[in-house]
């Protein structure tokens, strides 16, 4: 069985953030470390998107992912207002996990594409499993949702947001505003 200094199961918006972190401040150099994932060939599957000051460590820090940025906002048809001192901020989800890609190649990082079956571990170990290996580590990481069970006796909400890129022939927009929740 293999054994590596960090194992990530998951690699998504939370893993290729904190290994950015990590390796920020120098936690990868001389580590062994193993990604697992269902789907390791990721598109533009999601968007991000993240209020901040300019001052605040997560901008500094995931600047360079940054595709487009708004100082006013607008909500429904209501007056268009200014968000300052923060900022409101989008990435695409593939330019994060490329960028993390392309950084993680420095390192000694084994990519595994397959989904967890389980987690078992103990006082000082866990031991990852899929369906043809295993591994272990002191250190994982595990970004898949909890287990989620429905209590019948209270409401219960879905909530899921779509977004379209649309093309249009003259000036409509104003691109310097974030136009939300506009359910017209």
């Amino acid at each position: 069985m293999k054994s590596f200094d960090y194992i990530f199961i998951g690699f998504g918006a939370s893993t290729a953030l904190l290994l950015r972190s990590l390796q920020r401040y120098g936690r990868l150099e001389d580590k062994r470390v193993a990604i697992i994932d269902p789907d390791l060939s990721k598109g533009n599957d999601k968007t991000f998107c993240f209020w901040s000051e300019d001052t605040d460590p997560v901008f500094r820090d995931n600047k360079d992912l940054i595709d487009k940025s708004w100082s006013n906002i607008r909500v429904d048809n209501l007056d268009t207002e200014a968000l300052a001192p923060l900022r409101y901020h989008h990435i695409e989800s593939i330019r994060l996990y490329r960028r993390t890609k392309e950084m993680l190649k420095r390192y000694d990082i084994t990519w595994i594409e397959a989904p967890v079956t389980d987690v078992t571990a103990n006082k000082d170990l866990a031991t990852i499993h899929w369906a043809h290996g295993k591994a272990q580590s002191n250190q994982v990481f595990d970004s898949r949702p909890a287990p989620f069970v429905r209590d019948e006796k209270h409401p219960f909400l879905w909530q899921s947001f779509i977004g379209y890129r649309v093309k249009v022939n003259r000036p409509v927009f104003d691109t310097e505003v974030y136009h939300k929740m506009d359910f017209q």
